[in-house]
């Protein structure tokens, strides 16, 4: 017999990754630039969350 379960989670902790895992990708990724060199500019991360932000607002409005 299945254990009934129910559901006692917010949207936001459905929406929102564990602090942990948020970190550990971050770690990840730091290490993944300082072994490849790779690194992208703040200044073009910045640019492109204004994009998609943009987008988002755009598409918000029409529907």
């Amino acid at each position: 017999m299945k254990k009934a379960t129910t559901m006692n989670m917010s949207c936001d902790d459905v929406a929102r990754p564990a602090p942990r895992e948020f970190v550990a990708r971050g770690l990840a990724s730091r290490d993944e630039a300082r072994r490849t060199g790779e690194y992208i500019d703040a200044v073009n991360v910045r640019a492109e969350l204004e994009r998609m932000l943009k987008a988002a607002r755009s598409m918000k409005a029409v529907g």
